[in-house]
């Protein structure tokens, strides 16, 4: 007789009848008989009915009655987390319902078989809302949680590891809490391996939890660091003196040197104060630096070559072009021109040993992985360009990488570094910032490096939707606010929203309303009021009407896509420059305000009359925050 099927319909037909007075004493009859018949229960119909019947007027009590029975469980033989967590995963709730679960299960010692994938998944969750205060009460819980049996059992896999520092690197007091969760698992035999203490040297975030602490820790645990594990406490070395130490010790004992560490050490010797020169010619530590890397760098080929030797190659290539660059630009006795040079040399360098850097039609025979290493590798270059100023070199390069990436077969799908695209935004900054600073760059010139850049950009948003970020956006907008006529910024908006909108599908849980989605972080206070300031600029060889940005920004982006504005704000900003340009008071205008007065032909009352029909739209919106 399968008692496990007998109990779970019967207890089933309580929950659904709320017949709950008797559910726990027919359990209590039964779960006895199915523990020694030795069948297994599943969960799954009586939670989905408990949680159903489930209502806030009954007080939620076929909640409380089955957590109830949840108590009297054999949990090393019956657990109610995989049944509840995929369930509710599933469902259309909020995260918080998700969270308020995984406590109460892991407070009476409930824990998923393997910790992932339920348990990663909360995890991950947490982490992406930055749910600070449910990650150190669920620390907590697991403290006093009896999850002794299964920690000793090796039972927290990798990535679950992985995800508990990335969650402690946010609380409130990191170290402390790292403390607490390595006191939990003090019992794992996992703390005896170097590859846990890679992760923790890894992931934790050094600024907040010291590598002292870490490396006491760790000799706790391993008091002999296997030479791995040696390597990645170098390579976390924060002070560069003691990193500088610590490589010379490594070098002395061993012949092979970890590849990321030589990286580190070649950017440490190129942004040093103490042993950088601002000249190239005859530098002993440059001419060491572009020595190391024509020393260790790999050629990489399609002939001679597997794809595991290749992958190999291009990951130890990156780690060691990124070094140099990194430290070229870090550098602070270096001139600009002389990075420039630096890194043009890397660049050539790099193409001798990886031509498919400069001939992306042999990455047909690569795949998707080695691909994305590859595109890696040629971004780090027009990074470096629109770090050090050079607009136009750069945006050269990106167009001809993003040309290749669109070339690529449809099933090769590349990711681009928001950092790119970031950088390239704040180089366009600069030039416009200082436009009139720069010799023989006309309006025009700087007109053509605006449309390219945005032409740009818009090619790296069709090969990877992340690959602006909504602040680099926004970026752009004020940049073109304050340097453009108003109707290039409205074009562009009319075609950048709807982009953005459709890249926001994948995440259909930030709404509108969420401070997080796409709209609300390009549209923050700051733009507001930049929208509003810039009107009451003027355009040049046009009519003075300052109202006309801001109504732009209420009818075509707030009304239309819900976009809301901080009224009381939005009122204190043009009150001020109506103020001033309308104020009686000659000392408080300065010279600029007296020359916008002269091109105003709005009395007060009409231009008041203007931003009171703009307000009556605002009243119209649905919300206001």
């Amino acid at each position: 007789m399968n008692m496990a099927f007998i109990y779970q319909n019967f207890i089933s037909s309580l929950f659904s009848y709320k017949i709950y007075h008797h559910v726990l004493y027919y359990h209590r009859q039964l779960y006895p008989l199915v523990c020694s018949n030795g069948s297994i229960i599943n969960w799954l119909p009586i939670i989905q009915i408990a949680l159903l019947n489930a209502s806030k007027e009954d007080g939620n009590k076929s909640l409380k009655v089955l957590m109830e029975l949840h108590k009297e469980l054999d949990l090393k033989r019956d657990s109610f987390y995989e049944f509840i967590i995929p369930y509710l995963s599933k469902l259309p709730i909020n995260s918080k319902s998700l969270f308020q679960w995984n406590k109460a299960l892991v407070k009476n010692g409930d824990l998923p078989s393997k910790s992932s994938p339920h348990f990663t998944k909360v995890l991950s969750l947490l982490y992406k809302h930055k749910n600070i205060q449910a990650v150190e009460k669920l620390m907590s819980v697991m403290g006093n949680a009896n999850v002794s049996r299964l920690v000793s059992n090796r039972w927290m896999d990798t990535q679950t590891f992985i995800m508990f520092i990335k969650c402690i690197n946010l609380t409130h007091e990191p170290q402390k809490t790292l403390d607490k969760f390595l006191n939990i698992l003090k019992t794992d035999p996992n703390l005896k391996s170097a590859n846990r203490w890679i992760l923790l040297m890894k992931y934790t975030d050094k600024e907040k939890i010291s590598f002292d602490y870490l490396k006491h820790k760790r000799e706790l645990h391993i008091s002999v660091a296997p030479l791995k594990l040696q390597f990645e406490e170098c390579l976390n070395i924060k002070e560069e003196g003691e990193f500088i130490k610590s490589f010379a010790k490594l070098v002395d004992y061993n012949e092979i040197i970890h590849i990321p560490v030589l990286s580190k050490f070649i950017e440490v010797m190129l942004k040093h104060d103490s042993y950088s020169s601002p000249s190239l010619k005859n530098d002993f530590l440059f001419s060491e630096s572009l020595k190391l890397l024509r020393t260790h760098i790999k050629i990489v080929d399609t002939r001679n070559l597997h794809a595991s030797q290749r992958v190999s190659r291009l990951i130890d290539n990156h780690f060691l072009i990124k070094g140099f660059i990194t430290g070229v630009l870090e550098s602070e006795t270096l001139t600009f021109i002389t990075k420039m040079k630096l890194v043009e040399k890397v660049f050539g360098i790099t193409c001798k040993v990886m031509p498919i850097i400069s001939n992306f039609k042999e990455l047909i025979k690569f795949t998707s992985y080695e691909t994305q290493l590859v595109v890696n590798i040629s971004l780090l270059f027009p990074y470096a360009m629109f770090k050090l100023n050079h607009l136009e070199q750069g945006l050269t390069h990106l167009k001809i990488i993003l040309a290749h990436i669109q070339g690529l077969p449809h099933d090769r799908s590349v990711s681009i570094s928001p950092s790119i695209t970031q950088a390239l935004m704040e180089c366009l900054s600069k030039f416009w910032t200082h436009m009139d600073k720069i010799e023989q760059r006309s309006s025009q010139q700087m007109a053509m490096y605006q449309i390219n850049a945005i032409k740009v950009m818009f090619t790296a948003l069709k090969v990877d939707q992340k690959s602006v970020k909504p602040e680099t956006w926004r970026s752009l907008i004020l940049c073109m606010l304050y340097n453009r006529p108003l109707e290039e910024v409205k074009t562009l908006l009319k075609w950048l929203i709807p982009q953005i909108q459709r890249t926001d599908v994948q995440h259909p849980v930030l709404e509108i309303r969420n401070c997080n989605h796409p709209l609300r972080v390009i549209f923050n206070e700051k733009t507001i009021s930049a929208f509003i300031r810039r009107g009451f600029k003027g355009y040049e060889d046009q009519e003075y009407k300052p109202w006309l940005p801001f109504q732009f920004l209420v009818e075509d982006i707030s009304i239309k896509y819900g976009v809301p504005i901080n009224k009381a704000k939005a009122k204190k900003d043009v009150k001020l420059g109506l103020q001033k340009l309308f104020s009686l008071d000659e000392g408080q205008v300065n010279n600029r305000w007296k020359t916008l007065r002269t091109h105003n032909l709005v009395g007060f009352e009409e231009m008041l009359n203007h931003y009171n029909n703009v307000w009556d739209k605002i009243d119209t919106l649905a919300y206001n925050t």
